[in-house]
């Protein structure tokens, strides 16, 4: 009954609209062009890819207020985002782990340090201007560690040689964030610069809930005990161009908290483990070359290296006052890579190239590491090809993608070697693009599951994934509506699955998923967008030895966003989320019920400013999207943003 109140509001904004008289332009003719680490996506034609591209964009008519990427990358589609024991993101597309899903920043890795994942939560959403996300078979491009999918985030480079702007968003929760993004033109160079400072004391949950245990919660509606972080951020890219024929980019940035809670299960008998993080740093600086001495050969090269470290601590009870333990972690990954593009005659598209990575760790303190210093590497490297044939054909193309992995490690003397095939074809019928992909992906064992103390076995396989997907898109336009529908198919295996037996990791487990996803845009009477999305997955029992955890079988999202006029726009989101199984405690299995979740956004642009309400979870829904682990209640959130020249 809720829900449909919120659609009859929104019902009565579109009737005051007044009628436009022009047609709105055929969206085949509107072809928008990605970059993604040298893949080049061509909306609604042929695409030098293998799988499926999900993007969302922010511009001027964005109406957002995140502060994080993790709060950006729930709405698109088949992704499920929760959290883990130590407050950190989970993000899962299509059933598979965080692990099993790599992070780009334009186009440079970011270091999935000792865990083998990395918290979104602490990845700024300030001067991100597009989130691509890829859940099918990927390019061999993008190195190691791909098994679950690609999300590469695009930072904003402003287009004004010279600009700076600024932002300040408030929330009723106590959030506040401040931002500067800037651009300097310098000659043939261009110099962006972005820094931001967050300040947390931690979110508010739903007024409806019960505290079950003494000393964990406040009552209803009270703040959520030991969320609190406060963060500082700086980027900076430089840009050059040397005779329109070669490129040149330095990127750097740190970002760094001198404390982060993590809180807590709202249940003591699944974890009675209180902790926090202190002096959490973490550094990335890339290098890239880019030369295009003819119009048929493009040669791309880059070095990278992230640096992360922080400070864990294992507190006795709930009051935070007397530490257990302390561990000190740093992380480290440095990366080289060169790709060679060659189109030979206008008939095939040529990609040869090399990765490297080497990541290293350093710990002291804690369980087993009391009185020494642990310090391990894990060296990789992956020589891939790609071919596109032909090159030049709008109705059919084939992609062909072979890799050679191979990976060493502190424990084991030689080299071990995998070949990663993959293959895509594209074909267009009438308005249609079809395309069947498939891919076998690796994944190397993170370093806490070869390394730790604890639980750590040198001679952990690599996990191995089969994935197959089919996909269509079929635009259409009419004089007062212009969309596309897109579906999706899959079917995903993974072997050799790592798990802990008892305290030691074994390849124990196998996995197999089945689903689709369909996705409905369009644009009513050139002001009102909709975007439906429907996602579904199943668990293959027959070729599964664990359960499905931590994932709604369906997922639906119905986005509007409404036009009123030239400079107010409105928004309304929906999400359902099906039931859930999650752990439950002594590892019994427990359903998690289904839930609603709503959100209504306002923004309204001035000349040179502009002005964003937003009120997430509108009904102040009490939902755990994982076992333990409530979701913020109510939060309204004003941002301003003004150009200051």
């Amino acid at each position: 009954m809720r829900t449909m109140i919120l659609y009859i509001i929104f019902i009565t904004l579109l009737s005051s609209l007044p009628k436009p008289y022009q047609a709105v332009e055929d969206s085949l003719n509107v072809r928008r062009v990605y970059e993604i680490e040298g893949v080049r996506v061509v909306g609604e034609s042929m695409a030098k890819k293998i799988g499926t591209v999900d993007i969302r964009t922010r511009d001027s008519e964005t109406i957002n207020t995140e502060i994080a990427i993790g709060s950006m990358i729930k709405e698109l589609p088949g992704v499920f985002l929760t959290e883990k024991g130590k407050g950190e993101s989970i993000v899962r597309f299509r059933g598979f782990q965080d692990r099993h899903i790599r992070v780009f920043i334009d186009g440079m890795p970011i270091s999935d340090g000792y865990f083998g994942n990395y918290d979104l939560h602490l990845l700024s959403a300030n001067n991100v201007s597009a989130i691509h996300l890829i859940k099918g078979p990927v390019s061999h491009q993008y190195g190691f560690n791909t098994l679950g999918g690609i999300l590469n985030i695009v930072t904003d480079n402003l287009q004004e040689e010279n600009r700076l702007q600024s932002q300040i968003q408030f929330s009723s929760h106590g959030n506040w964030q401040k931002s500067l993004n800037g651009s300097y033109g310098l000659g043939r160079s261009q110099l962006y610069l972005n820094a931001s400072y967050l300040h947390s004391p931690g979110f508010v949950l739903p007024e409806n809930l019960e505290p079950l245990s003494e000393g964990l919660l406040e009552e209803g509606g009270g703040r959520r005990i030991n969320s609190e972080r406060d963060q500082y951020t700086i980027n900076m890219r430089l840009i050059t161009d040397i005779a329109g024929m070669h490129t040149f980019s330095i990127t750097s940035g740190y970002s760094f908290m001198p404390h982060k809670g993590n809180p807590p299960s709202i249940y003591v008998d699944t974890d009675s483990f209180y902790s926090s993080l202190k002096n959490w740093g973490k550094l990335n600086a890339s290098i890239a070359a880019r030369s295009r001495p003819t119009d048929d050969l493009d040669v791309k090269s880059s070095v990278y290296y992230d640096r992360s470290e922080d400070v864990y601590i294992r507190y006795r009870d709930h009051t935070y006052e007397t530490a257990d333990w302390q561990s000190l972690i740093r992380t480290n990954t440095l990366g080289f890579q060169t790709n060679v593009n060659y189109i030979y005659k206008g008939i095939t598209d040529n990609d040869l190239g090399l990765r490297m990575e080497k990541k290293g760790y350093e710990r002291t303190g804690g369980p087993g590491y009391a009185d020494k210093w642990a310090d391990n590497h894990l060296s990789l490297a992956k020589f891939y090809n790609n071919l596109l044939f032909p090159k030049n054909n709008d109705q059919f193309s084939l992609i062909i993608g072979n890799a050679l992995s191979t990976y060493t490690h502190t424990k084991i003397e030689s080299y071990r070697w995998y070949w990663e095939p993959q293959a895509a074809i594209n074909y267009k019928a009438r308005r249609a693009n079809l395309s069947l992909a498939y891919g076998r992906s690796k994944q190397i064992p993170t370093m806490r599951q070869l390394f730790s103390s604890t639980s750590g076995n040198p001679g952990l396989k690599p996990e191995k994934a089969h994935k197959i997907e089919v996909s269509s898109s079929v635009p259409f336009s009419s004089e007062q509506v212009a969309g596309a529908i897109s579906t999706s198919l899959y079917y995903n295996s993974i072997a050799d699955l790592i798990s802990r037996d008892r305290f030691v990791y074994y390849n124990l487990e196998r996995l197999s998923t089945f689903g689709g996803e369909l996705n409905i845009d369009f644009s009513l009477l050139d002001r009102l967008n909709h975007s439906y999305e429907l996602s579904y997955i199943k668990l293959d029992k027959g070729n599964s030895s664990l359960a499905l955890m931590e994932y709604p079988e369906i997922m639906l999202r119905l986005h509007h966003q409404l036009r009123h006029h030239e400079n107010l726009f409105f928004s309304l989101t929906n999400n359902w989320y099906d039931e859930s199984l999650t752990y439950y405690s002594s590892a019994d299995y427990f359903n998690l019920p289904s839930y609603w979740t709503h959100d209504f956004g306002v923004k309204y642009l001035f000349n040179r400013s502009n002005i964003t309400l937003n009120i997430t979870n509108l009904l102040d829904t009490y939902h755990e999207p994982q076992y333990g682990y409530p979701a913020p209640g109510r939060d309204i959130i004003l941002a301003f943003e003004v150009q200051l020249f």
